[in-house]
């Protein structure tokens, strides 16, 4: 068996593709040891080279990657036995153990991770080893200072409440315990105050120890120097640069401008912002600039950079992106030693099979996925690629194929995870990471080292790198700006995804092997070899004659002038000879791919003439002129599948004429997604958290707080693949119905913002509408009689505000909604017009700081079923409502024409679905209002657990007794509803299978 370069690579791709089986397949049978079988067969059928050894050992390889995948995350399970974890979940207890992570002190919040050693409580035994996430909340800023001077390796002693990590809520959405469990964490412990946390540092050194211990030590050695690094960096440059040159220097996101973050990310720009291999790039270039100076040699400077390096990994936190970049780059500057750069690909699988071999879930985390494909890619795409560019300087050249590789190889994971590209992405990158990799980091490493040595000395250069970053920051704003260029995209598949880097492989083979074929056949033809005593000088006199001869005829036009002065090698260029020129030639014998030394392999024929033998020589360009056009017609069916599978990836539900609405689990407030037949979006209300912020208490204010719009909400409607939304419908301006909209305008295009006609006086219902009024946005007020057409199926009566006589309705020009009838005075329901509310806009604005009684309540009608949204709206708005209803009826029965129908808003008929308002509150949802739409089916928003103990018993009795069925997100999480033609099913995030609501 010989080993070969190829092998380390292929072994690489079968243990992810075992991987990927075990996460699809969990079977008994797939233990360690049945890996460890599989394994030993493998090599044995390689040493014993039986047929088809290759093939046999490959299959063996990935059974064996499946085996060990699937052992580990079997194993993957809480150190407590079963009856002390059922006893131990949400119950208090105090535990005891090592800090494993740095604390974190953000606000009045401290989170770290603790090695438990001793559990008292709920659970008698104690669980050697296992580890705990804490969150403590902070009760002053004394305790703040307290928490931050923690370190790694220290004793904690504390009392708190112990719980499984939060799941899922929302299809799709971020699995906070799947998160926690890939890092072998299982229980969340939740804790309030110092006072009762004992704090002892750690033990001393001993013996026995172990390499836990020599493991804590290090880590806690890193930490203080990243510490003791960060406060230097913050003396060097100002609060505005520090947070930036901290994270791209040494690793340290806390003090990272969110803002800013989110204007890199947008623009593809992030792998500056974290360490990554284009930092440890950069690192090793600088020093090997550095030892070059100081006159070593290149066996001793590039020894010394791989030493150096993994003290680099240690100061910049040792992520996995990190510790992937500065192991290949080890082993790589060890390779460039012995002269075997070539293995650079061997080299990069072999460090990722070991990362994964150590720990099988660096496969699912993005930063490894991230850094190794962009690393494959730069690899093996980047000599093709640079070949195919159509462009003389080399260095643009070069710069050109890296930006279109990371482009194109990081695409699919990026929009998996992030579901949005910028179409600046590649102009930013081209532009920026120069900028970036030459002057910033080299500059800020420059900045670094010379302020430990000489703090002026630092400040000055810090001030000239703040001074590059100023233009940096500059660019990326004014780019981020162009949000025309930014593109939403759903989470694509895993065959996608395979199919994406299949075809985009193939592209690029058949364009390397078309340019290839047309650089060598480029002005060449057919070849005469006219033997004459051996030697091949030109023409023979005979031929020449015939040449001419037939010349004068024109069977040979161009013939002589082709076969005068051409000559290359043995041979005479003929490419202009006609077919008829060989009419009269006596064939003996015709074969191809002759025996003769000097037309082996190529492609000929052997005739006589006038009793002179001859060759006619077809060189390969001539002879592949068809594989030519061949592969050109390849390469362009290659392209058009390449850009069709991109087309169907932007919006793969293209064709789907389901409709959906989905209520989103957003806690305690409301959001629904409405999916229109002909793929429409609507969105009503967009959650919001609530805060009760007191003077005097600015230090509990969090850098980066959690917010449902930015965090939950925009997220989840981009991995849903909403483009645009066709209406935001904002039922009332309550922080939890309107606290995530902020978000939503700033991250997806939105047609119209229809809301209540009403203000409540506030920061964030300002902002709202002045960040609509500068995008161009309509603001639209709803309000009784007035209707919203979606397409042909989806159709929307608003029921509420009824203020109608306030506010004018003159007519709208938005052609995809308007439908006034000719004679109405703006109360009947087929009005859909809406005052658009600007500056030169003569509608009234009425001021409330109540606002539940002005909730909109709106009809919707959808594949002939109905569903009524009812906002927040109390009993006082449902009897006006119904007052409304009845008196348009019997208007309505008063003036119709004989023969017209009835109205539907003026129907009794049941409704199909009706949104419980309020969260369930006990001021809604009265006895009148069920029984007169009568509906089937209730749904209900409310968070777990609320302070407002939402829903109310008796509106769950009231809609018992009506035999209506209710789902609420606070026990099913999200509720999805599927409508197809009078059909309604139903599925929720704890119950996946779709349940039939009604056929």
């Amino acid at each position: 068996m010989v080993w070969t370069s190829k092998d380390g690579v292929w072994v690489a791709v079968l243990w992810v593709l075992g991987y990927a089986a075990a996460m699809q397949w969990q079977w008994p049978l797939l233990t360690i040891w049945a890996g460890i079988a599989c394994a030993a067969a493998a090599l044995a059928v390689l040493v014993l080279r039986l047929p088809q050894h290759r093939l046999i050992a490959a299959a063996l390889i990935a059974a064996a990657a499946c085996c060990y995948y699937a052992d580990t995350d079997r194993r993957n399970v809480t150190a407590l036995p079963a009856a002390a974890a059922a006893a131990v979940s949400g119950s208090e207890v105090t535990v005891a153990g090592t800090l494993v992570t740095p604390v974190a002190v953000d606000g009045d919040r401290a989170s770290f991770q603790l090695r438990v050693s001793q559990m008292e409580g709920a659970a008698a035994e104690t669980p050697p080893g296992e580890r705990m996430q804490v969150n403590l909340r902070l009760l002053s800023p004394e305790e703040q200072t307290a928490a931050a001077s923690w370190r790694r390796g220290d004793r904690l002693s504390l009392r708190g409440v112990v719980q499984e990590p939060a799941a899922a809520r929302n299809f799709g959405g971020f699995d906070y315990r799947r998160y926690l469990r890939q890092q072998e964490i299982h229980w969340l412990l939740t804790a309030k105050g110092t006072e009762q946390v004992n704090h002892t540092p750690p033990a001393a050194l001993y013996a026995g120890g172990g390499m836990q211990q020599l493991s804590d030590r290090l880590l806690r050695g890193s930490d203080e120097l990243r510490s003791f690094l960060g406060g230097r960096i913050d003396m060097l440059f100002t609060a505005a640069h520090a947070g930036f040159m901290k994270s791209m220097l040494i690793g340290l996101t806390d003090d990272m401008d969110p803002d800013r973050y989110v204007q890199f990310s947008n623009l593809g720009l992030t792998h500056i912002l974290a360490i990554s291999g284009l930092n440890v790039a950069v690192f090793i270039g600088v020093l090997i600039w550095i030892l070059k100076r100081l006159g070593l040699a290149k066996e001793t400077y590039l020894l010394i950079t791989a030493l150096l390096l993994p003290f680099y990994i240690l100061i910049t936190g040792a992520s996995p992106s990190i510790v992937r970049a500065g192991l290949m780059t080890m082993i790589g500057l060890f390779a460039v030693r012995k002269n075997r750069e070539k293995d650079v690909l061997q080299i990069a699988c072999l460090v990722g099979w070991a990362l994964l071999l150590w720990n099988p879930y660096y496969l699912l985390d993005v930063s490894f996925q991230l850094s190794f494909l962009v690393t494959l890619g730069l690899i093996v795409g980047v000599p093709r690629v640079t070949l195919l560019l159509p462009v003389k300087n080399a260095l643009l050249r070069n710069t050109l194929a890296i930006t279109i590789v990371s482009q194109l190889a990081s695409f699919p994971v990026s929009i998996y995870y992030f579901n949005q590209f910028s179409l600046l992405s590649w102009l930013a990158n081209a532009v920026l990471v120069p900028v970036f990799s030459l002057v910033i980091f080299p500059a800020g490493l420059i900045a670094m080292i010379t302020g430990l040595l000489f703090a002026p000395a630092g400040r000055t250069v810090a001030w000239v790198t703040e001074r590059v970053n100023e233009m940096v920051f500059g660019v990326v704003q004014w780019l981020d700006q162009w949000e025309g260029f930014q593109t939403i995209w759903p989470s694509p598949s895993l065959l996608w995804m395979l199919m994406y880097f299949s075809l985009l492989a193939l592209l690029c083979l058949s364009l390397q092997k078309y340019l290839k074929m047309r650089d060598e056949g480029s002005g060449a033809g057919p070849m005469l070899h006219i033997p004459v005593n051996n030697q091949s000088p030109g023409l023979s006199p005979s031929l020449a004659m015939v040449i001419r001869e037939d010349s004068r005829h024109g069977t040979a036009a161009g013939a002589l002038s082709a076969a005068r002065p051409a000559h290359e090698g043995n041979f005479i260029r003929a490419s202009s000879l006609k077919s008829g020129f060989f009419s009269d030639v006596s064939t003996s014998e015709s074969e191809y791919l002759a025996g003769d030394s000097e037309l082996k392999g190529i492609r000929h024929s052997r005739c006589f003439l006038h009793d002179k033998p001859f060759v006619v020589y077809l060189n390969r360009s001539f002879k592949n002129g068809f594989g030519i056009r061949k592969y050109a017609a390849v390469s362009a069916i290659l392209a058009l599948c390449w850009l069709a599978l991109l087309f169907y990836g932007y919006t793969p539900d293209r064709w789907d004429r389901t409709a959906y609405v989905d209520m989103i689990d957003v806690g305690q407030g409301d959001s629904i997604l409405i999916r229109s037949p002909e793929r429409k979006f609507i969105l009503v209300d967009g959650g919001g958290t609530v805060t009760f912020g007191k003077g005097g208490e600015e230090w509990k204010q969090r850098r980066d707080p959690f917010e449902v719009g930015k965090k939950l909400l925009v997220p989840l409607l981009k991995k849903r693949g909403v483009h645009q939304l066709d209406a935001v419908i904002l039922t009332h301006a309550d922080q939890d119905h309107s606290g995530g909209l902020q978000a939503v305008l700033d991250g997806i295009p939105v047609k119209q913002f229809i809301f209540n006609g009403t203000y409540k006086h506030n920061g964030q219902i300002e902002k709202l509408y002045r960040s609509a009024m500068d995008k161009n946005i309509p603001l639209l007020a709803a309000s009784y009689g007035k209707s919203l057409q979606i397409g042909h199926d989806t159709r929307i009566d608003f029921l509420s505000p009824n203020f109608s006589p306030y506010i004018e309705q003159p007519r709208d020009t938005n052609e995809t909604h308007v439908q006034k009838e000719p004679d109405t005075a703006g109360k009947e329901l087929a009005d859909s017009s809406f005052q658009d509310l600007r500056e030169d806009s003569k509608e009234s604005v009425l001021l409330s700081s109540e606002q539940n009684g002005y909730s909109v309540a709106f009809l919707m009608t959808i594949l002939g079923t109905r569903w009524l949204f009812t906002g927040d709206m109390e009993l006082d708005a449902e009897r006006s409502v119904l007052d409304s209803l009845q008196n348009h009826t019997k208007k309505y029965v008063q003036s119709a024409p004989a023969g017209s129908s009835s109205a539907d808003i003026g129907k009794t008929a049941p409704i199909d679905v009706l949104k419980v308002a309020h969260h369930g509150s006990k001021t809604s949802t009265s006895e009148q209002w069920l029984e007169y739409w009568n509906p089937r089916w209730a749904i209900i928003s409310a968070g777990v657990n609320n302070r407002y103990k939402h829903p109310s018993e008796d509106v769950m009795n009231r809609l018992e007794q009506h035999g209506i069925a209710a789902y609420r997100t606070d026990l099913s999480g999200e509720i999805q509803l599927i409508i197809r033609k009078n059909e309604i099913f139903a599925r929720t995030k704890f119950a996946r299978d779709p349940i039939p609501v009604f056929p």
